[in-house]
């Protein structure tokens, strides 16, 4: 199945590079798309690089891309003294380019005493705070980032950029359990606050949330809309972006890259079972597939087939009624049923068993 421009490289490490992006120049449907390939790592790792930021790409789907994140942090030590070397506020941008930061992403504060200011530099406007608080472990509860040690706050749809900065309130009563605090985005439905645990094992979390992923929309065509769209092949259709632009999907029944012709090639489902499920007999069709219980069952074949009321599992009736003679002549009484027998031919005469079904 083409996955890229022909002559072009489709595969960094483990990761598939489907057109419209590519690693080579003249690869990508045009320089936004053009990603990097980092050879010298072990395993070699893709990049998404913009301006003076470099964002490690996980995965790449229909709409959406997988990429690294960033996080400000800041601790103390024992006295509550704030070494300059660990504090600092984070940004991101996206500005002048096809992505933009994705709903599914939270912005998350762990500490207690910690408040977050983020608003947005492009895209869309926007500001937030959130305020972790707590004032003992006992506070805290696991599972649940609701204010009490944890806090998020949304991104709007649409927001090219963010800007935030970590303010703290009064440390002193919490460094013994709380050493540092974080803010970071992320896609929410990937990160679970684990209560106490996160807010003094700073190791452990520090591993956890620098592998968080941040989800990020792309689309092609600019400002553009489906009505003026060219890129859209064989067996595929266009998609209007919510903040502009567009993307091309294949049809149902169909799969391959909406992006390059010939475009997008049926699915024989009846090969695939598990997704495709199919009790009965399967039958491909363009675009879909046929799926009908067997002679003697009843129902959809796509969910249950079951055995007609007053049948058996094998609904014929046997019956001896005839012989083979050494010229293969066959003689049999008369029925308007089907007729279903199997013998093994031999010179002189044998009888047969036939089936009626």
């Amino acid at each position: 199945m083409t996955t890229g421009k022909p002559g072009c490289l489709t595969k960094c490490g483990e990761l598939t590079v489907p057109y419209p992006f590519g690693i080579q120049k003249g690869c990508s449907i045009d320089e936004s798309f053009e990603l990097t390939c980092n050879t010298t790592l072990n395993p070699p790792k893709l990049f998404l690089i913009r301006s003076q930021f470099e964002f490690e790409i996980y995965s790449i789907s229909n709409s959406e891309i997988k990429v690294s994140n960033l996080i400000a942090y800041n601790c103390y030590d024992k006295s509550g003294y704030e070494p300059a070397e660990n504090s600092y506020e984070t940004w991101q941008d996206l500005d002048n380019s096809p992505f933009t930061y994705s709903e599914k992403n939270r912005f998350t504060i762990i500490g207690c005493d910690t408040l977050v200011l983020i608003r947005a530099m492009s895209g869309v406007d926007f500001a937030s705070s959130c305020v972790g608080s707590c004032n003992k472990q006992s506070d805290v509860s696991n599972d649940e980032c609701s204010g009490i040690g944890c806090c998020q706050t949304s991104i709007p749809k649409g927001a090219k950029s963010y800007d935030a900065t970590l303010l703290f309130l009064n440390r002193t009563e919490v460094r013994s359990f709380n050493p540092c605090s974080y803010g970071f985005l992320g896609e929410q439905d990937s990160f679970r606050f684990r209560g106490e645990d996160d807010l003094f094992k700073v190791d452990e979390l520090w591993d956890r949330i620098s592998s968080l992923p941040v989800v990020v929309d792309w689309v092609i065509g600019g400002n553009g809309s489906c009505t003026e769209a060219t890129e859209c092949k064989g067996n595929s259709d266009c998609h209007d972006g919510e903040m502009g632009g567009y993307t091309c999907i294949c049809k149902q029944g169909y799969q391959g890259n909406p992006y390059l012709d010939p475009g997008c090639k049926d699915i024989n489902e009846c090969l695939d079972n598990r997704t495709y499920p199919c009790y009965g007999d399967c039958i491909n069709t363009e675009g879909s597939y046929n799926c009908t219980c067997k002679r003697g069952y009843t129902g959809n074949g796509t969910i249950h087939c079951q055995l007609i009321s007053g049948g058996s599992k094998f609904p014929a009736k046997v019956f001896s009624l005839g012989t083979i003679h050494k010229y293969g002549c066959v003689n049999i009484t008369s029925y308007n049923r089907y007729i279903y027998y199997r013998v093994k031919v031999q010179f002189g005469q044998l009888t047969f068993w036939i089936i009626l079904i």
